[in-house]
């Protein structure tokens, strides 16, 4: 069995470089923009399984052989342990992130959830305001 062919193996390195810069840049910019409204780091999760899907898709469409040799749930794993490192070290820079996350949801959740409730009880007696004219007209 031959060295394998040096082409092959850096544009492979040169992919995951492009690929995990991108993925450290957007994800550094949900966690910049968490600053301002922390909600936004529900963002992170779509973000990673966006990236994941396309990345997989990716190497399935440059060499599906890659892809059965190794296994997807083996690029997968890898891609988590580079996920929760990120976000470690997003944590450790940023630690008030999480604890305004978690303030902020606990506001929306009980501000939000009473005024949903509100408009729906307001909707649903419009709509059976407006089903007892239908019903009186008919």
């Amino acid at each position: 069995m031959g060295a394998p062919a040096l082409a092959p193996v850096l544009s492979f390195m040169v992919l995951h470089f492009v690929a995990f810069i991108a993925f450290g840049l957007a994800s550094a910019l949900i966690v910049n923009a968490a600053k301002r409204e922390p909600l936004l780091m529900l963002a992170a999760p779509m973000v990673y399984v966006c990236y994941e899907i396309c990345f997989l898709g990716f190497v399935t469409v440059l060499d599906a052989a890659v892809l059965e040799s190794l296994g997807w749930w083996k690029i997968a794993a890898a891609n988590g342990v580079t996920l929760v490192t990120l976000f470690t070290y997003f944590q450790y820079m940023h630690p008030e992130t999480l604890r305004r996350f978690s303030e902020r949801w606990e506001q929306f959740d009980t501000t939000q959830s009473a005024s949903l409730v509100r408009q729906l009880e307001i909707q649903l007696a419009e709509e059976g305001a407006s089903s007892r004219y239908y019903k009186n007209t008919a």
